[in-house]
């Protein structure tokens, strides 16, 4: 037939392409590339260690007569099989057992604000122990949007079971059931107190 070839197996195809496109396709051997989480090599590294490692493997495969670029990224432990067509992921344990990934600090709920001038059916922030920094600017723990709300506004601290809030030199202050805190005068929370931040009025509540 004119413009076709014919393989071995007995398929037609274009004459412009060098592989047999319905032939099943060989495996090839694949340039890679390691990088490991550990600083060691591999040879270093001791015996049983459980290191997590990333390989990527890129090469081409031929389709409808033009080569295409492929990459796979394969995530393994040395110590298991590898297998090309497998995606997997092993978490290596931290000094102290963290699985890496996960949050390797954990601290207790211990309270919460729970306002009603942000949405009609409410909003809830949780106090967990230690620092809870209270602001408009995105990376405080509890973000307040709202204009009358400086960037970095309060501190509540929770430490040995108390509560404690502090005006961080805000523009508008922070109030306590009415009354206004001086700045930087740390002013002891009780279970039921009001605080008023901006326009926002929260409720504090203890979780013990």
């Amino acid at each position: 037939m004119k413009g076709l070839k014919q393989c071995d197996k007995g398929h037609y195809f274009e004459e412009n392409i060098d592989v047999c496109p319905y032939c099943p396709k060989q495996s090839v051997s694949l340039p890679k590339t390691e990088f490991t989480s550990d600083k060691k090599s591999p040879e270093e590294s001791p015996k049983g260690t459980d290191v997590l490692s990333t390989a990527l493997y890129a090469g081409t495969e031929k389709v409808g007569g033009s080569e295409t670029p492929i990459a796979t990224k394969i995530e393994k432990s040395p110590g298991n099989t590898f297998d090309p067509l497998k995606t997997s992921i092993t978490p290596s344990e931290g000094a102290e057992g963290d699985k890496i990934g996960e949050t390797t600090q954990r601290r207790k709920l211990r309270g919460w604000l729970v306002t009603f001038d942000l949405f009609e059916f409410g909003t809830d922030f949780k106090i967990i122990e230690g620092r809870n920094t209270i602001g408009k600017d995105a990376e405080n723990a509890i973000t307040i949007k709202d204009s009358e709300v400086s960037g970095s506004h309060a501190i509540i601290l929770c430490r040995h079971d108390e509560f404690l809030i502090e005006d961080e030199m805000s523009t508008n202050g922070t109030y306590i059931n009415g009354t206004e805190l001086g700045p930087r005068s740390p002013h002891v929370l009780s279970d039921g107190d009001k605080i008023k931040i901006g326009k926002i009025e929260l409720l504090f509540k203890k979780a013990f």
